[in-house]
């Protein structure tokens, strides 16, 4: 059965260790893993489930002076949103589709051994919003099975509470409407009311420009098991908290 899913966001910060005490403080969640190989990048990173069928928070600080990372930070005026990453059961058709359009894949790799993954990154100027990456996992449907970039062992940090599930995300954008239509494209799912586009099980909303810091990931909407809606400020995200009771 194929499907086509949010499984990672990530979060650029300046101050890697703060920001991420902050959100595990904040939403009950804990540190599955910090991958060595992102240090090829000139980064260093955490990586923490969130939800119940986890969907991964991923972020990155630079610890390299020349990296993307850093540029990002610059660009955008602080800590932010930095990439979206799926779960594509058709992976090899999505990479054609993405050939088609014109879109390129900027980073691509496969491995073999346990757990398997292959993997491919999107040139953000052929994209828009962030950086989107679409990857294949060898657990298949099942959202606790291995998942390469968080260890052998992330299973233990799943927290059932607070945090329910991550709904969806918000991108802002000067033009809103042609981008919802580009990513529409290029996830090749047709977009609803309100400029929001539907993948498995999560929203991708496209709104103004709010803050004055340009394009990007600007927002992410979790579903709590405690307590009345809410919102609070974190890594230069607006969480936005959905009463789950």
């Amino acid at each position: 059965m194929g499907y086509l899913r949010l499984r990672q966001l990530c979060l650029v910060a300046q101050d890697l260790e703060a920001r991420a005490d902050e959100i595990c403080r904040t939403f009950g969640l804990s540190i599955a893993y910090r991958d060595p190989h992102v240090a090829e990048f000139g980064l260093a990173n955490v990586l923490i489930p969130m939800g119940r069928q986890p969907v991964f928070l991923e972020i990155v600080s630079p610890i390299a002076a020349d990296t993307a990372a850093v540029r990002y930070l610059e660009r955008r005026h602080g800590d932010g949103g930095y990439m979206f990453i799926c779960d594509d059961a058709d992976w090899d058709r999505s990479r054609r589709r993405f050939e088609s359009m014109g879109v390129r894949v900027i980073r691509s790799g496969q491995a073999d051994d346990d757990p398997p993954a292959q993997s491919m990154q999107l040139h953000p100027k052929d994209t828009g919003g962030t950086l989107l990456e679409f990857d294949r996992h060898g657990a298949g449907e099942d959202l606790r099975g291995g998942y390469r970039w968080a260890g052998h062992q992330w299973q233990s940090h799943i927290r059932e509470a607070p945090v329910v599930s991550v709904q969806g995300v918000e991108i802002q954008s000067a033009d809103p409407v042609r981008l919802a239509k580009h990513w529409a494209r290029i996830f090749d799912r047709p977009l609803g009311t309100e400029n929001v586009l539907e993948i498995d099980n999560a929203f991708v909303r496209f709104v103004p420009d709010q803050d004055g810091r340009g394009e990007g990931l600007s927002a992410i909407h979790l579903l709590m098991a405690n307590g009345a809606d809410d919102q609070i400020d974190l890594c230069g995200v607006r969480f936005h908290l959905h009463d789950g009771t």
